[in-house]
């Protein structure tokens, strides 16, 4: 068990391929069951091999199969790139807005790219946002903003409340803030046009009997 968790794609990757070679067969479900992990990969990796494979037979000068086989190559290259995204974006995020530096936005990038104001990506940053109040759509968009995990924003959405951004520094201690209700926020953001407003309070889980809304508490 512990071997299938250590090996790692470019080997399965080699490993299908030679096994497929030696056998004349395609041995493709067989390295799915071996390694199921990488099942996306393989397929894909597969529905090339299988395409370069119907080409029209005919020989190729050295230069030709040097450029077909390094397009294979290419093939498995941009596979593990992705891999190792994957695995950067299931990393815990310390602060959205970081992280949106981190990818070379700028806070007004970020905010269009999640389809948010500024002033409510700071809020969300800040974790100044009920979580029980966020849409799924929030936290959606902003997990396709930063091309992360949906969970790891959902982790740090629940965490606790920040006095101040974590990018921010100073030597005075900040004030005590409060949380808010995502809709109360919505409401208020003097960004927002009355259209954007009304999407996103549609959108907004409604507040259980009883339940706060508006400010809930100070920190």
């Amino acid at each position: 068990m512990r071997e299938k968790e250590q090996i790692n794609l470019d080997d399965v990757i080699q490993a299908y391929m030679a096994s497929a070679t030696d056998s004349g067969e395609d041995t493709l479900e067989e390295w799915i069951g071996r390694y199921p992990q990488y099942e996306r990969e393989l397929r894909e990796f597969a529905a090339y091999w299988k395409m370069f494979g119907r080409l029209p037979a005919r020989d190729y000068s050295v230069e030709e199969e040097g450029g077909l086989v390094a397009r294979a190559a290419s093939v498995v290259q941009n596979i593990l790139h992705e891999q190792r995204e994957i695995s950067s974006a299931a990393q815990p995020l310390s602060s959205l807005v970081d992280e949106a530096e981190r990818q070379h936005m700028s806070l007004d990038q970020f905010a269009e790219a999640a389809e948010m104001s500024v002033p409510m990506i700071v809020m969300l940053d800040r974790r100044q946002v009920r979580y029980e109040s966020i849409p799924r759509k929030a936290v959606e968009s902003i997990a396709g903003a930063l091309r992360t995990l949906v969970a790891a924003v959902d982790a740090y959405l629940k965490g606790a409340m920040q006095l101040a951004p974590a990018h921010y520094h100073s030597d005075e201690p900040p004030k005590a803030a409060g949380q808010y209700d995502f809709s109360y926020v919505v409401e208020i953001d003097p960004d927002l046009s009355d259209e954007q407003k009304e999407w996103w309070q549609a959108l907004t889980p409604r507040p259980e009997a009883g339940g706060a809304q508006g400010r809930e508490r100070s920190a």
